[in-house]
């Protein structure tokens, strides 16, 4: 179950930071191509002035476009999104209206909403299959979707050799391995370098795998942070205590850090605050240190912002350090 761990981990890492690099050259809007009208047919003269600037649109449509943009300049992100799904109603082929709504979905890490609208764009707007294709591939990437992305980008990426089609197909092929491979377990003891009399709890494997961390419940009492080196031959070095701080004679368990090493987050219990609101029984922590050979920092508390005078514990760190996940039992936990 380690390995498994640790190889998901290092693909999902790898392919994370391969699609950092191509989100920031993908948020460019989509440029509209222009057909010109047969010039026989007087309904289209106007039409041909219309479209001479692409970024023209039904008046309506261009209105709530602005409206749009301006709120989602302001951080009002969900009213920004609907509004723009207004210019869309207003205007079906508004591909600017579809870049736009379509890349805040996808800075929003909502990319199931990101591939409905570059889905759409593709069907609606003149020419839109190949000038979203590559928004919409990227948006299948990052909703675990690479299969599809894939035949996205072999159908109109394929004469591009070096840019980012080229970078989007390997992150893709990556993907469909990784996702697509039998993992067979074996269970096997650490050996006496990790294990202990004492119960051993919540392995953590370092993103570069060359550290081990975990929890030991010394003399079957006082939780505190445990850390192994790699060795050279495959195995791990004799654990050693993580040291004062982070553990105190507290009870201090399941960590979890940051991809860069400089968080670490963890459970700490036995705290009550005076107020009764900003500690509970079983509160996040964290501690922070400059560079990966200093020593940690003292605890802090995270504070009513997320703590409660519940149980929060269990943290999980995304690997954009974004967002983080607990576990707790306040009302709705």
């Amino acid at each position: 179950m380690q390995l498994r761990y640790i190889l998901s981990t290092l693909a999902f890492l790898w392919a994370n930071c391969a699609f950092a690099q191509s989100a920031a050259r993908a948020t460019q809007e989509v440029k509209v191509p222009y057909t010109k009208p047969v010039p026989d047919d007087p309904r289209n003269k106007a039409k041909a002035v219309e479209h001479e600037n692409p970024f023209r649109a039904e008046k309506g449509a261009k209105k709530l476009y602005n409206k749009a943009t301006e709120l989602f300049r302001k951080g009002k992100h969900e009213e920004a999104c609907t509004t723009m799904k207004q210019a869309i109603s207003a205007d079906p082929s508004y591909a600017y209206a579809y870049s736009s709504l379509g890349e805040w979905y996808f800075k929003l890490r909502k990319y199931d909403q990101a591939v409905d609208v570059f889905r759409s764009a593709s069907s609606r707007c003149k020419n839109g299959q190949k000038d979203f294709a590559r928004p919409l591939a990227r948006s299948l990437l990052y909703n675990q979707s690479p299969g599809e992305a894939l035949a996205l980008i072999n159908t109109y990426g394929g004469d591009d050799k070096t840019g980012e089609w080229r970078l989007l197909k390997e992150q893709s092929q990556f993907m469909l391995t990784a996702l697509g491979k039998v993992w067979r377990d074996t269970v096997e003891h650490m050996g006496v370098r990790i294990n202990s009399p004492y119960p051993e709890l919540y392995p953590y494997v370092t993103a570069d795998t060359q550290t081990l961390h975990f929890t030991r419940r010394v003399k079957g009492m006082d939780e505190d942070f445990f850390f192994a080196k790699a060795d050279s031959c495959g195995g791990w070095f004799a654990a050693l205590n993580l040291g004062n701080p982070p553990n105190t004679p507290n009870h201090e368990y399941a960590q979890t850090f940051s991809v860069d090493g400089h968080y670490m987050f963890y459970t700490k219990c036995d705290n009550r605050s005076d107020n009764g609101w900003d500690k509970g029984g079983c509160d996040l922590y964290m501690s922070f240190r400059k560079d990966t050979a200093d020593e940690w920092s003292a605890p802090e508390n995270f504070g009513a912002t997320i703590n409660s005078p519940g149980y929060e514990g269990m943290a999980c760190l995304s690997p954009d350090n974004r967002e983080l996940y607990f576990v707790s039992d306040r009302e709705g936990g």
